[in-house]
């Protein structure tokens, strides 16, 4: 029993000491972050007023007769589709169909 409060007595000298390296080490851990955050908050204000201060390009309107396009063969109408949808993908624009012509 002895040797038992000893030990206890022993280890409130070290748990103490323990306890406030352990406190310093998470206030420091959670100054890095906060750290971290502003740095982040910063970058993001200073990309958005890169992106602000690009002027964009006119967007230019094709104008063409409207014709009624009857597409009778459900392939046809899936190749229509599928290519507007990779000019889109390619060109980062709006894609506006003006006619279809079949090639033989």
């Amino acid at each position: 029993m002895n040797n038992l409060l000893a030990l206890i007595d022993g280890l409130g000298k070290d748990l103490g000491q323990g306890g406030i390296v352990a406190i310093a080490s998470i206030a420091l851990v959670f100054a890095i972050l906060a750290i971290i955050i502003v740095i982040a908050y910063i970058a993001g204000v200073i990309v958005d007023k890169k992106a602000a201060s690009k002027v964009e390009e006119p967007k230019k309107e094709v104008v063409a007769e409207k014709k009624s396009v009857n597409v009778s063969d459900e392939d046809a109408m899936v190749a229509v589709l599928v290519a507007s949808i990779d000019m889109r993908n390619e060109t980062k624009k709006d894609v506006k169909l003006v006619s279809i012509k079949e090639i033989k």
